[in-house]
């Protein structure tokens, strides 16, 4: 199957067998989804390094060769931010434009 906008000159060659397909058309434009059957997958090849990640509190990721990444605490750092945020708010007389 071979999808073609001319306008646009997209043309997109699809492999499988088209079980449906809906055109959408939604207030910033236009959407097709499909959906495909019996779609040859294509392995990736060995290269021979395995590679094992680990998600934990203490430390973000730990890789398999031990390399440890620091947790990001990006939760505490918005939390943080917005607590400051609020007390500024507050501080500000009601109605002003500041």
């Amino acid at each position: 199957m071979t999808l073609q906008y001319p306008d646009a000159g997209y043309f997109y060659r699809l492999e499988g067998t088209s079980k449906t397909v809906s055109i959408i058309e939604e207030a910033d434009g236009w959407y097709v989804c499909f959906s495909r059957a019996e779609v040859l997958v294509h392995p990736l090849p060995l290269k021979g390094q395995e590679t094992g990640i680990d998600l934990g509190l203490e430390f973000f990721l730990t890789l398999a060769n031990g390399e440890q990444i620091a947790n990001p605490r990006q939760y505490r750092k918005a939390e943080r931010a917005l607590a400051r945020a609020q007390r500024r708010k507050d501080r500000r007389k009601k109605g002003s434009k500041r």
